[in-house]
């Protein structure tokens, strides 16, 4: 499994070169990332909540056009990232330990997908088009690992104890399925503008996530955040599979650019 995901990229790649001929294009895309459903629930009393934000994404595409010239065959590759939300990530610990001051790590839920499809062209102007797609293939998904740190400072005079909280990365290989639907405007015969909106849907199971807990207390140096200078100190952790769906809404813009020297018009 963990070999799939670069074999179908090497396909993708060596298809480019081998069907480069009349109308087939090339294209690329850039756009935000919405996450949807559970992917963006900041509910961290649901384990299925992915806390994630609004993120980002980047499409490499090939288009091969088949006989009748509105049918064709699609191959991509895309990559996709989405933060999570400090906030949510760390409000659970701030309601059971009130009294300390929490701060979270930056960290990005990240998707590599390769996928190959179908799509339908319908002329709707002289120099406008719609466009009509369905790609299926397996995507390269992370978990990210993410820290969350507690300080105790009630007196004002240096930390006296701290927590912290920690998530270990792990990736995992899962389906990949997309529905898009866009529109292409003609700028010359080598040139083109797109626009795209798309359902990603990604539904990986990481396995073996390690978490863990440390709350030191008594630090023997106020203000030195390590578990050496603490006192006491109480390590709990647990290992389990995790099941995250990361399905997300996509707005794109690109631009095309046809690998022919020159286009034959729709009807």
């Amino acid at each position: 499994m963990k070999r799939l995901l670069p074999l179908l990229i090497l396909a993708c790649l060596c298809s480019i070169h081998s069907w480069s001929q009349n109308n087939s294009s090339l294209h690329l895309s850039l756009g935000g990332a919405l996450p949807i459903g559970k992917f963006a629930s900041k509910d961290v009393n649901d384990p299925t909540s992915g806390l994630a934000n609004l993120g980002g994404l980047a499409e490499l595409g090939y288009s091969h056009p088949l006989n009748d010239d509105h049918w064709g065959l699609t191959i991509g590759i895309r990559g996709r990232l989405n933060g999570i939300d400090k906030n949510a990530n760390s409000s659970a610990l701030r309601k059971i330990y009130p009294s300390y001051t929490w701060s979270s790590s930056n960290s990005h839920w990240k998707a590599l997908s390769a996928m190959a499809g179908v799509y339908y062209t319908l002329p709707a102007a002289s120099k406008l088009d719609v466009r009509l797609e369905i790609s299926l293939g397996a995507a390269n998904c992370y978990l990210p690992d993410y820290n969350l740190l507690g300080i105790l400072d009630t007196a004002k005079t240096g930390p006296s104890g701290f927590i912290q909280a920690k998530v270990g990365k792990e990736h995992a290989i899962s389906f990949s399925g997309m529905a898009k639907a866009g529109v292409v405007y003609h700028l010359n015969k080598r040139l083109d503008l797109l626009a795209n909106l798309d359902f990603w849907y990604l539904d990986p199971n990481f396995k073996q996530v390690t978490q863990t807990v440390l709350v030191a207390n008594g630090l023997v140096i106020p203000g030195l955040i390590s578990p050496n200078n603490a006192m006491t100190t109480t390590i709990t952790s647990q290992t389990r599979d995790y099941k995250q769906n990361m399905s997300t809404l996509n707005l794109t813009v690109g631009l095309g650019i046809s690998l022919s020297n020159h286009k034959t018009k729709k009807t």
